[in-house]
């Protein structure tokens, strides 16, 4: 018979690994102990987002669900790192979770994401790529390749993977913001104003978005709005360039 702890860790290893991703799913799972007293779990998950992928029933060993977990451990650790601006050691743990898990998809997005804030933008490119490859419903590495691409002045497919992680995450600020720049960066002027306009419905008090509205609206001669919203941007701290 496992160990109560034992069993514990099994079942947060796989509602983690269902969860790890940052997706959207209908969860049952089911514990049941056979006559010499094992307790049994299988967990059934269905995606919210469309039909396009079956329900799956997952039923790991024990020795693939230690390194599953002890996989999710590593990327956990990887974006902490990660946010305390320490790049090589996320790169470090994503590897160690990807020689785990090579098929954790969140080890990929976070590992592009360090290459992305060091300006490795193809490095950062192939690892998006394949974060979106293993699952197509990973809304971060959609907004992050999206950043990527606008780095390297792919616009379209910029937009594409913003209005994908707006797709997927509607009242997000980021990705309205970013798009708005890829459209301004595109001299597509009101479809910028109109992201601008929704990034500062979702987040009142960022100057930047009000700033970059009113480069747009001074780019189409509507002076008197871009006059606000620059005073505006000035008012919440924001004093970029025009």
């Amino acid at each position: 018979m496992k160990e109560p702890d034992q069993f514990l860790r099994m079942l947060a290893t796989v509602l983690a690994i269902v969860m790890g991703g940052f997706l959207l799913m209908s969860l049952h799972f089911e514990v049941t102990i056979d006559a010499n007293g094992t307790k049994h779990m299988s967990i059934d998950f269905t995606r919210e987002r469309g039909d396009e992928h079956p329900a799956k029933t997952m039923r790991p060993s024990d020795d693939e669900t230690e390194k599953l977990f002890d996989s999710n451990q590593k990327v956990e650790q990887a974006q902490k790192f990660f946010n305390n601006g320490k790049l090589k050691e996320t790169i470090a743990f994503c590897n160690e979770a990807l020689e785990l898990n090579p098929n954790n998809s969140m080890a990929y997005t976070f590992r592009g994401s360090a290459y992305f804030n060091m300006r490795e933008y193809r490095r950062a490119l192939e690892d998006f790529n394949k974060a979106i490859e293993l699952d197509d419903l990973n809304t971060l590495a959609y907004y992050n390749r999206g950043n990527t691409y606008e780095h390297l002045n792919n616009r379209t497919a910029a937009i594409a993977d913003f209005t994908k992680a707006i797709e997927f995450e509607p009242t997000a600020f980021e990705p309205y913001h970013y798009r708005g720049v890829s459209y301004a960066n595109s001299g597509e002027y009101e479809k910028a104003i109109a992201d601008y306009t929704k990034a500062i419905e979702l987040k009142p008090g960022n100057g930047e978005s009000y700033h970059m509205r009113g480069n747009c609206r001074r780019f189409l001669g509507q002076k008197a709005l871009a006059d606000a919203d620059y005073a505006k941007a000035k008012s919440l701290g924001f004093n970029g360039s025009k």
